[in-house]
C-alpha cells in the first residue's frame, strides 16, 4: 500500500482531495474545477471530500469517490473506470443526484457503469468489513439511502417485519428488497412421526 497525498485549498480547508498512486495533477485539477461548477450550480456549500486512487498498473481501473453534504443529507458517489473516464462519470453522477429531489431515486437503470448484483461470475473477495448499527427503516427509505450514498447494496432492519433486509441494484426495476425470514424450522408435533 502506497502513501496518500492530500490536497487542500488554502481558500477553503473544507474542500479536500486525497490521491493514492500516480494520479496526474491535471486529474486533481479536473476534479476540483468540476466539483466547483456542480456545487455552485446546485447552491451546495459545506465540506467536500474527494478521493482518487489510480493503481500503478494500467490494467486496473481508477477509483473516484466524492462525499458531500447538501440539503441536510450526506451524499456520495463512487465510480471505477479507465483513467480520465472515471472522473467524468463521477462528476456526471453527482450532478444527476443533486438535480433530483432528495426523495426520488436518481440513478438510471440499467446502469452501464455497474453490472447487476445478480450477475454470476468469478467469486470476489471481501475487501473491507465494517461494524455499524443497522438503521430501522422501511424499504423505501433504505432505497433512498442506497441512492444517496451510491451503494450497490444497503443492509438495514426492516421496520415492518423487524428482520434484517437488503435493498440492492438488480432486477428489471433497478432496486430489489431482499428480506431475511426469521421463521424457525417447523417443529414436529408429538403426534407426527419423524421418518
Amino acid at each position: 500500500m502506497g502513501a496518500f497525498d492530500v490536497w487542500s485549498s488554502g481558500i477553503d480547508p473544507d474542500f479536500v482531495v486525497t490521491t493514492r498512486g500516480p494520479v496526474p495533477s491535471a486529474e486533481v485539477t479536473r476534479v476540483v474545477r468540476g466539483l466547483g461548477r456542480i456545487l455552485r450550480r446546485h447552491g451546495v456549500e459545506g465540506p467536500v471530500r474527494a478521493r482518487l486512487h489510480r493503481p500503478d498498473s494500467e490494467d486496473v481501473t481508477t477509483l473516484v469517490q466524492v462525499a458531500i453534504r447538501a440539503q441536510g443529507k450526506a451524499y456520495r458517489v463512487q465510480v471505477t473506470g479507465p483513467g480520465r473516464f472515471a472522473v467524468t462519470f463521477a462528476l456526471e453522477r453527482l450532478d444527476l443526484r443533486l438535480a433530483c429531489p432528495p426523495e426520488e431515486l436518481s440513478r438510471p437503470w440499467p446502469d452501464p457503469s455497474r453490472p447487476s448484483l445478480a450477475t454470476v461470475g468469478e467469486p470476489r473477495p471481501i475487501v473491507q468489513r465494517k461494524d455499524f448499527a443497522l438503521e430501522v427503516v422501511n424499504a423505501a427509505a433504505a432505497s433512498r439511502v442506497l441512492d444517496a450514498m451510491d451503494y450497490d447494496a444497503h443492509l438495514f432492519t426492516d421496520a415492518e417485519s423487524g428482520s434484517d433486509a437488503v435493498v440492492c441494484r438488480t432486477g428489471p426495476l433497478g432496486v430489489r428488497t431482499v428480506r431475511q425470514h426469521r421463521d424457525g424450522v417447523p417443529v414436529l408435533r408429538e403426534d407426527e412421526a419423524a421418518v
